[in-house]
C-alpha cells in the first residue's frame, strides 16, 4: 500500500489496482508479446501489468488519504492472499481481449473487487467523471484500443486454444496510485 503521507491534497485521480505475481504477469506478457508479433498490437503492453479493481477516480476535497487507505487495507486484509484462476481469454467491447476470471471460481476476487468499490465510493467526487459505477469486471488486458473488431475476430480464434495454469495464481499485491495526469504517469 502506499504511504498517505507521499500524497499530495490537491486535485489528481487515484486508482486501485491489482498487481499480479511475477508469475501471472509473466503469462500476460507473453500473450501480449504473442499479439505483437502476430498482428503487431500494442498499446496495452505501454502500461504496467494489473488487474483494475477502482480505475481513474477523483478523489473528494480535503481527503483523509490514511482513511481511504485503511478502508482499502480493511477489505483486502480479510482475504489476503488469495488464488486466483484465470478462466478464458473474452473480447471486451469491439477493441479488446482480456484474460478472464469468472465469478464461479473466483468468488474472493470477485468479492474483493465488489467491496473496494464500495469503500472507495465515499471517498470520490459526485462529480467524478469516472463515477459511472463499476463496469470492469476482473480482467487482466491483452489488448485495448489500437486493433480494429475485424482483427480483434481473427486474434480471438488464433488464441482460443491457450490453456492457463490450473494451480492458479497466488495474489498479495494491491496498489493505491496517485497520477499526475490523466494517463498513466504516476
Amino acid at each position: 500500500m502506499i504511504n498517505a503521507e507521499q500524497l499530495e491534497k490537491h486535485d489528481k485521480l487515484l486508482g486501485f489496482y491489482l498487481i499480479p505475481s511475477p508469475d501471472l504477469a509473466t503469462e500476460v506478457i507473453g500473450l501480449r508479446n504473442l499479439v505483437y508479433d502476430q498482428y503487431r498490437i500494442k498499446a496495452a503492453s505501454q502500461f504496467m501489468t494489473h488487474m483494475t479493481i477502482k480505475g481513474f477516480f477523483k478523489p473528494v476535497p480535503n481527503i483523509r488519504y490514511q482513511q481511504l487507505i485503511q478502508a482499502l487495507d480493511g477489505v483486502v486484509g480479510r482475504y489476503h492472499p488469495f488464488t486466483i484462476y484465470p478462466t478464458n481469454l473474452k473480447r471486451f467491447g469491439d477493441e479488446g481481449l482480456g484474460m478472464e476470471f469468472s465469478r464461479e471460481i473466483n468468488g474472493t476476487l470477485w468479492h474483493i473487487h465488489n467491496e473496494c468499490y464500495q469503500a472507495i465510493k465515499a471517498f470520490m467526487t459526485v462529480d467524478c467523471d469516472a463515477n459511472f459505477g463499476e463496469s470492469f469486471t476482473p480482467h487482466l488486458t491483452i489488448s485495448m484500443a489500437d486493433v480494429s473488431s475485424a482483427l480483434l475476430e481473427d486474434m480471438s480464434c488464433y488464441l482460443s486454444d491457450i490453456q492457463f495454469d490450473s494451480e492458479g495464481y497466488v495474489i498479495k499485491n494491491f496498489k493505491l496510485y496517485e497520477f499526475t495526469s490523466h494517463g498513466w504517469g504516476t
